[in-house]
């Protein structure tokens, strides 16, 4: 009995080091992540973020926000985060617009490496020892996670407080009664960050009542935690708005009652299968698909299950469909896919030639997303280009010609992109490339840097590297390399046509 004991300590004792390892590994890799991954990857990340905290900074106008603000469908939560973290940043000095982003994806990477850990420490004593490394490296390290999990978006972090929350109530053991107080809270600040997450709550909610048995006294801890988080809510959005307002209802009325939602494109109810299969690269997708199944036949009292279930029933009921819509889920999934391998391992017990084939196919489908996903700044790179120009022109009279419906500072038409704005910058479209010969060698001034903003592929038109070569268009940058837009043929993470390309014009 001993000598067991002893040998349990030891594994613990290596598989906290190992944790340690690659938690500091971590550390590492999503901070460059986040440095890189400019830009938003949906456009709700930004303009009922960002812009509705310049509002409240006084840089911005009700009238330069998206129509989400006059609808009060958002809440203040998050949007407060960033009017504190903005105030701060321009009150040391730092004003450089992209680095302020960048501050919120650096707080987003270390809360979510922070509720990482919470996790692993929580499940690993559920998992044999065996299957503890794979889970510890899964959960910072599958390939799509430190992309999301820098995400300034009400997707990441509804997911990092959803994933806190089953950390904190997970186990056998007993639970201390504020404990329950800290998980409903959590539970709240999830539902705030997204309300489509109160699904996920309910799910939880219900595992705790009907799976763990909570106890009368542990039940009122839990309500008092979230109602606290909600309260805060309130008083937040008064702030927000200048007056009362119940954002979560008026969400649901506009979206889901009026079906407001699904004027932005709608899907069959089997979509989100899709997502799941081919998002993640399709034979990972599968996996996961596959794990879910023998969880539900399984362990149908997995409080994983439970929690992603229903969430993912909703959404597939619900007409509008996107892709980010599941990442608050994404967190679970490297649990999720070891219990379905150590289901399949108990059935059958493959050659050890078919077993490292299979790791070795993971292991590079894995690093070559860790690779790209690193490297390139989010969606097609958009904000890469406008965070160069600013680097390098700062200060400087700017002409930039660009494409008609690729103008990098107003992606979109009826909306104000205020944070990065550039002060000196003059923008005007040209439709063709003749008339772009025409406009860029027109200077509104001797010191004027005329810049040519450009979809990448024009490189495979002959007549456009004629003109590149002939006319003193310099090559300046792409807003995401070769290298990943060849990955991106199986990936599939954006658009490349939308990719664009910078060019200066040089004085004669």
């Amino acid at each position: 009995m001993d000598l067991r004991l002893g040998q349990r300590l030891i594994a613990s004792i290596q598989t906290d080091l190992f944790h340690f390892i690659v938690l500091i590994t971590a550390i590492f890799w999503y901070l460059p992540t986040a440095c890189n991954s400019s830009g938003y990857y949906h456009p709700d990340e930004h303009y009922q973020i960002v812009e509705f905290a310049r509002y409240k900074l006084g840089f911005d106008r009700p009238g330069d926000l998206a129509w989400e603000y006059n609808a009060a469908i958002r809440s203040a939560f998050q949007p407060a985060i960033c009017f504190v973290v903005f105030r701060f940043c321009n009150g040391i000095g730092l004003e450089d617009p992209y680095l302020q982003a960048f501050v919120l994806r650096l707080l987003t990477a270390l809360l979510s490496i922070a509720a990482i850990s919470f996790f692993v420490k929580k499940t690993l004593a559920q998992l044999p020892i065996a299957y503890h490394k794979a889970f510890i490296v899964l959960s910072y390290f599958l390939w799509f996670l430190p992309f999301i999990n820098v995400r300034f978006s009400s997707e990441t972090w509804s997911g990092i407080f959803i994933l806190l929350a089953v950390g904190l109530v997970q186990g056998e053991g007993s639970i201390r009664l504020y404990t329950y107080g800290l998980c409903g809270m959590c539970m709240g600040a999830a539902f705030l960050c997204r309300f489509q997450v109160g699904v996920m709550d309910a799910g939880l909610f219900l595992w705790l009542i009907g799976i763990r048995k909570i106890k009368l006294q542990e039940f009122g801890s839990l309500a008092a935690g979230l109602l606290l988080l909600l309260l805060l809510g309130g008083l937040l959005d008064q702030w927000l708005y200048g007056t009362w307002k119940w954002t979560a209802w008026n969400y649901f009325k506009i979206n889901i009652l009026d079906n407001a939602a699904s004027k932005f494109g709608t899907a069959p109810w089997y979509r989100i299968m899709e997502y799941m299969i081919n998002a993640p690269v399709m034979p990972l997708g599968i996996a996961i698909i596959v794990s879910i199944v023998l969880m539900g036949v399984y362990k149908p009292r997995s409080v994983y299950l439970w929690v992603m279930i229903p969430f993912l029933i909703v959404h597939a009921l619900i007409p509008h469909k996107e892709l980010r819509f599941l990442f608050p889920l994404v967190n679970f999934i490297p649990v999720v896919i070891i219990g379905g391998v150590i289901k399949i391992r108990e059935w059958t017990r493959p050659a050890a030639w078919v077993e490292n084939t299979l790791l070795i196919g993971f292991l590079v489908i894995n690093l070559a997303g860790l690779l790209a996903m690193q490297c390139k700044a989010a969606g097609a790179g958009r904000n890469g280009i406008t965070a160069y120009i600013y680097h390098h022109w700062k200060g400087q009279p700017v002409k930039l010609l660009y494409e008609e419906g690729r103008n990098p500072y107003k992606p979109w038409r009826v909306l104000r992109e205020g944070q990065y704005e550039q002060k000196g910058m003059a923008l005007q479209v040209f439709g063709d490339l003749d008339e772009l010969n025409d406009q860029s060698r027109n200077r509104t001034g001797r010191d004027t840097v005329v810049l040519i903003v450009i979809r990448s592929y024009y490189w495979d038109n002959g007549w456009f590297n004629r003109l590149v070569h002939g006319h003193g268009y310099l090559f300046r940058m792409q807003a995401v390399p070769d290298w990943v837009l060849w990955l991106n043929r199986f990936y599939k993470g954006f658009n490349e046509e939308e990719v664009l390309a910078l060019y200066e014009v040089q004085p004669h």
